[in-house]
């Protein structure tokens, strides 16, 4: 998560916003593919800041579940209103397809994201409501070590320790 949120850190602070992590995952391992759990956060957490207002707060929010991992994603950017939430994840929709769009991008990042969840046996869910922000969550359950040589809590990949305030 700390490698994910790195790569965004810039960009976030162009536009004055806060990253916070809350991590009340207690040292444990947690077996995932990690180079697809990178995707997955690195767009969600793309997003975010793209849709999010400037001085705004993006609150990133990992435990461990009954059901596996579980990761929660909120902003208080633009939101979406209920009658576009059914069509957040369809391949090359985009919600701000207006001619002169600030946000370049094909509409693919979202309907990636839910591919690699449902690949990893997870689900995804949205909350949103135009002009207050969006929540998303993901669970993944834990893959089976015998397939699955990933770990979130190796060092040298994804570390995920302590609570913080990234900026």
């Amino acid at each position: 998560l700390d490698s994910v949120v790195e790569q965004f850190r810039h960009e976030a602070e162009k536009r004055n916003i806060r990253i916070i992590i809350e991590n009340k995952f207690q040292d444990e391992t947690f077996v995932t593919d990690s180079n697809k759990l990178k995707l997955i956060l690195s767009n969600l957490l793309s997003n975010a800041i793209k849709y999010n207002t400037e001085y705004g707060k993006i609150v990133i929010t990992i435990d461990r579940s009954d059901n596996g991992l579980s990761v929660l994603i909120r902003d208080n950017g633009i939101g979406i209103s209920q009658q576009n939430i059914d069509l957040i994840f369809d391949r090359f929709k985009r919600l701000d397809d207006q001619i002169n769009s600030i946000n370049t991008g094909h509409g693919l990042g979202l309907s990636i994201v839910k591919s690699l969840v449902e690949f990893l046996d997870g689900n995804i869910q949205i909350y949103s409501e135009w002009g207050q922000g969006t929540e998303f969550q993901l669970t993944l359950p834990e893959s089976d070590s015998d397939t699955c040589v990933y770990s979130i809590s190796d060092e040298s990949d994804l570390s995920i320790s302590g609570s913080s305030e990234i900026f």
